[in-house]
């Protein structure tokens, strides 16, 4: 070998020595850099609230306590080759593992922040926000992951919008709704009570109720307005709509800050027209089943049952204030015979008749009763027996007057025999009326078509 020779060997092997030494040096740096690294960065991410992590080769190779607790697990288990995917929803790990290498390609360019989906151990799903990076970590590159458990967030979000679907829902179901304020301007108003009573929503918020209403429903607004503004109570009011003619009852409620002080008022309209309606045809619909407790349907006069009731009730006023009363008792004389003849429909038409006459005959203090049969009552209050034979008198005389005509070309007269007497103070009640039909048998029995009373005997 020359000498050339071996100076070139020699001087090769050289720069080989200097570039192992000045790689060598390189690699120590970066150890001690990536040394320095650590001793900074874990202290740091030990002590976050915020989760952390570093992943390489698809693996944990750093885990944080607040990133293992975020997710269920410990520190140890998912630093044993734990795979980051796992922590994945199953239908969203194939789409993570994509992401993964697709940062890898990029380098160290930031990614996010952004939110996903992560599984715990125990299966829930929970909502992060991660941010991440690309850094070297040993030589080789790895994700450096900062993650933010946003669960409760969330859910809070979810809750609100809940909240605030149902409260819009159920404003819009109200019949018509409207908030004003102290001084009576529209704060907010709902579709049914502008389609019913307002114009365009953008021509009355800020604007004072009278501006749309005449004075007359203006001042009815003010002082419901006065009345919860002093009290702090709600209060109720029924109007009718000048345009649609219907019913509305209208509900005025004060709306408080925090220190009790009432800041506005919601008011509510309900059309309660149709409710109105048929609260109407029920007092009838009660009424009239009263009536037809109470009355009697062939002759329209009340019944025995309401006869006791209010020969009661009228005793207990006597007793109380002493006044008078008198009871008429009559029957009519020889209708069993008229019914044998005619037949019970014109027998019906002679009682008819004579309820017709009894009514006629009577004050409006006074009552008539169908006892039974042929037989009526009459309560006279405040009467005297002298002065209750003139009724009786009356109705003896006008019911004589009576042509029934029960077969063509004939006519019948009817009259009636009538016991009338005076209640007497502390009188048992059914000793009272025994009392008043003796004495209208009597009057039978001393030829009919006559009155009879005590006075007489």
């Amino acid at each position: 070998m020359t000498n050339h020779k071996l100076t070139e060997e020699i001087s090769v092997l050289k720069q080989r020595i200097q570039e192992l030494e000045q790689s060598a040096a390189e690699r120590n740096q970066a150890e001690e850099a990536l040394k320095e690294f650590e001793s900074k960065f874990r202290p740091l991410a030990e002590q976050s609230l915020i989760g952390v992590a570093i992943i390489q080769d698809g693996v944990f190779k750093y885990v944080n306590a607040k990133y293992a607790e975020i997710h269920g697990y410990t520190v140890d288990e998912l630093l044993d080759g734990f795979p980051f995917q796992n922590l994945v929803p199953p239908h969203g790990r194939q789409l993570a593992e994509a992401r993964m290498e697709n940062r890898l390609a990029h380098g160290n360019k930031a990614d996010g922040p952004a939110e996903f989906k992560k599984v715990t151990k125990n299966g829930e799903i929970i909502n992060v926000v991660h941010f991440g990076t690309v850094e070297s970590f040993h030589g080789k590159p790895a994700i450096f992951g900062f993650l933010l458990d946003i669960t409760d967030r969330k859910r809070a979000e979810a809750a609100l919008q809940e909240s605030e679907s149902k409260y819009h829902s159920l404003v819009s179901t109200i019949d018509s709704l409207y908030l004003v304020d102290r001084d009576g301007r529209y704060l907010l108003a709902n579709e049914n009570y502008l389609d019913r009573f307002g114009p365009m929503r953008e021509a009355i918020i800020g604007k004072r109720f009278d501006e749309f209403h005449d004075d007359e429903f203006s001042i009815i607004f003010a002082d419901c307005m006065k009345y919860v503004l002093e009290t702090g109570n709600s209060y109720q009011d029924v109007f009718r709509g000048k345009r649609s003619g219907r019913d509305f009852l209208r509900t005025f409620s004060p709306v408080k800050d925090a220190g009790g002080n009432i800041t506005s008022v919601t008011v509510v309209a309900k059309d309660v027209t149709d409710r109105n309606q048929a609260e109407e045809a029920l007092r009838e619909s009660e009424k009239r089943y009263r009536e037809l407790c109470v009355i009697d349907e062939l002759t329209q006069l009340f019944n025995a049952r309401h006869f006791y009731d209010q020969l009661r009730m009228e005793i207990g006023r006597v007793d109380r204030y002493e006044q008078p009363l008198t009871l008429l008792l009559l029957d009519v004389d020889n209708f069993k015979g008229f019914n044998d003849t005619y037949g019970h429909v014109e027998g019906d038409r002679v009682l008819s008749r004579l309820g017709q006459v009894i009514k006629g005959c009577l004050r409006q203090t006074d009552s008539a009763y169908r006892y039974g049969g042929e037989e009526f009552t009459i309560l006279l209050p405040m009467t005297t027996s002298e002065d209750g034979a003139v009724t009786a008198a009356r109705i003896r005389t006008a019911f004589k007057k009576e042509i029934f005509s029960p077969v063509p070309g004939e006519g019948v007269h009817l009259t009636v025999s009538i016991g009338l007497g005076q209640y007497e103070t502390n009188e048992d009640m059914k000793s009272f009326v025994r009392r008043v039909d003796q004495l209208m048998y009597q009057a039978k029995n001393a030829g009919k078509d006559r009155v009879c009373s005590e006075s007489q005997w």
